[in-house]
């Protein structure tokens, strides 16, 4: 059996405020426009997720309340060590999930979610933008045996 991911940028953020700040954005307008059109075509295809591994920054945060409004979400996580993170940090908190999750939504920021992206499906062409979502399916049937360079396969990307 494959496991899925679907990594998901946050929505567009209202403008910076320096560095310090950055943890604390909220949303923008129009991010949660985007998002709320994303999570239409969520809901006409009766999408759901075992479980959600979410950054702790206030827009990954309202991030995933807006798709929660659309798609079912069992479990979810706030994780602060998301913010920001890379490759090594999303993989070792994937490749501990129990078995028996078999679709997991991550919310997070760039340039870590594309870069996880690039390793898991060998394609550095793609780049997510704000509020944009990438389906992986896994060629595994363990997430620590999938959370591989290479071991995943680009189903589709939703904006």
């Amino acid at each position: 059996m494959a496991k899925y991911l679907t990594l998901l940028r946050h929505g567009e953020a209202e403008p910076a405020k320096g560095f310090k700040e950055d943890f604390h954005r909220n949303l923008s307008d129009n991010g949660k426009y985007k998002l709320n059109r994303l999570g239409i075509l969520l809901k006409k295809r009766k999408l759901f997720f075992d479980l959600a591994y979410i950054s702790a920054a206030k827009r990954t945060v309202e991030t995933a309340e807006i798709i929660s409004d659309y798609s079912s979400i069992s479990n979810k996580e706030v994780k602060r060590d998301l913010y920001l993170s890379g490759v090594d940090m999303v993989f070792e908190i994937l490749s501990s999930t129990p078995n028996d999750i078999n679709h997991i939504i991550f919310i997070g920021h760039n340039p870590g979610i594309s870069a996880v992206l690039a390793v898991l499906t060998n394609d550095y062409q793609v780049n997510l933008a704000p509020g944009m979502m990438a389906m992986i399916e896994l060629h595994a049937d363990s997430w620590d045996v999938c959370i591989n360079r290479g071991m995943g396969t680009l189903n589709e990307v939703l904006q």
